[in-house]
Order: C-alpha cells, then sequence, then structure tokens
C-alpha cells in the first residue's frame, strides 16, 4: 500500500505521495525493476493565475508575467523542503533530492537548484523554455558558483508548437543552456540533452519520458 498527504504550507497546497516497496510510481511498471528508484515525491499546486508570475524570476514586459521565481524558489528551499525533511524519512542531502519540471516548471527548477545548489543536486527540465526571459537563466548560470556535483536533463520536443520557426529557436536555446553549463564547471556527463523525435508540448509526451529521465536522474 501507499500513502498519499494533501496538506496546505502558507498559501500553497502540496501532495505528497509516499512509495511503498512494489508501489507503480511510474507511468510504465517496467521502472519498478530497480528499487532503488524509490522515491518520495512532493507535487505542488501551481498559483492558477500567478503561474507565470511564479515560474519567472525575470519579468517579461512584452506579456506581463514574471517576477515572483525568486520567492517561489525561496519557499521550495526554506519552508518546503525543511517541512518534508522533518515530517518524513527522507535523505535530505543534495545528492538525494531532485526538483523537476515541464516547460515553465522545468526552468524554474533550474533556477532553483543553481540559487539553492546544497538543497536540490539534481534537475529534471523536460520541454526547457527560455524565450521569454532575454538570457535571464544563461546569465545567472553563467555568474553563478555552480556544484560539480549537479546533474541535470534536459530536453526539448522536435513538434513543441506548430511554428518551426519557434521550435528551432527553442531547441537552439535548450543547447545553449547546455553549453553554457558545462562551460561555467558542470561536468558534460552529469548533464543530459535530448530531443524528442516528434515530441509536442503537452503531457502525453512528458509522460512517456518520466520514467527514463528519473531513472537517469537517480545514477549515483
Amino acid at each position: 500500500m501507499s500513502s498519499c498527504l494533501t496538506t496546505s504550507i502558507g498559501s500553497q497546497k502540496e501532495h505528497v505521495f509516499v512509495p511503498r516497496h512494489n508501489d507503480i510510481i511510474f507511468f510504465r511498471k517496467k521502472a519498478l525493476e530497480d528499487p532503488a528508484l524509490e522515491v518520495i515525491v512532493v507535487a505542488i499546486d501551481h498559483g492558477g493565475d500567478d503561474r507565470n508570475h511564479e515560474y519567472n524570476f525575470t519579468i517579461n514586459a512584452e506579456y506581463n508575467f514574471g517576477g515572483k521565481g525568486a520567492a517561489y524558489a525561496d519557499f521550495l528551499a526554506e519552508t518546503l523542503k525543511p517541512y518534508i525533511d522533518s515530517h518524513y524519512r527522507t535523505l535530505p542531502e543534495a545528492e538525494f533530492t531532485t526538483i523537476a519540471g515541464s516547460s515553465f516548471g522545468a526552468y524554474v527548477s533550474l533556477y532553483t537548484a543553481i540559487r539553492y545548489p546544497d538543497q536540490f543536486g539534481r534537475v529534471g527540465g523536460v520541454s526547457f523554455v527560455m524565450w521569454h526571459d532575454s538570457g535571464g537563466i544563461i546569465q545567472l548560470i553563467q555568474e553563478s558558483d555552480l556544484s560539480p556535483a549537479l546533474r541535470v536533463y534536459l530536453s526539448i520536443g522536435e513538434l513543441e508548437t506548430d511554428n518551426p520557426d519557434f521550435n528551432r529557436l527553442a531547441c537552439n536555446h535548450v543547447a545553449l543552456v547546455h553549453q553554457t553549463l558545462i562551460a561555467s564547471g558542470v561536468p558534460e556527463k552529469q548533464i543530459r540533452f535530448d530531443i524528442i523525435p516528434g515530441g509536442t508540448h503537452h503531457e502525453s509526451t512528458w509522460s512517456v519520458l518520466f520514467p527514463e529521465v528519473h531513472r537517469w536522474l537517480q545514477q549515483p
């Protein structure tokens, strides 16, 4: 059996899934073959109308969103993670803690891990996007003291949108993040960048990727 807790911390609501030995915690049953992949999953409700504000630390003046990403990262690192570590039998060190998301969730996950390297040592960024930030995340990577132990998964779909020009730009953006992380001291072997054939900006692509992303991130 497994247990699921829904709790609120401040204005945010979290769902905590605590798997037992034989639970299905992946979308594909084959991921259960390795007990080392068993994890505690904490899923955070996004802020509804504030989602685009909370998931971005820069402000996009053209579309009028962003600017609350720093506060969101602070909440994860200073409020939520200490709460989880104090209420569940976790391995609290960064090397055992993954932060992951898709789209803007991927973007804010990498941002948070850069801001708090002592708390988040592994990052999953599926359909990572940075079209909106005028190079802010690249500058942050270049100016930060990145942990050489950081492990990062990045992906982008070939068909993220129905605009071929945007899709090429999105792919180039993720490639730039990949290259910048390496140039800033993260070993190349600890960064994986996948271009997903036929992949779209949708859960139908992300759910298929999830087992392999998690498996790769949990490697020692």
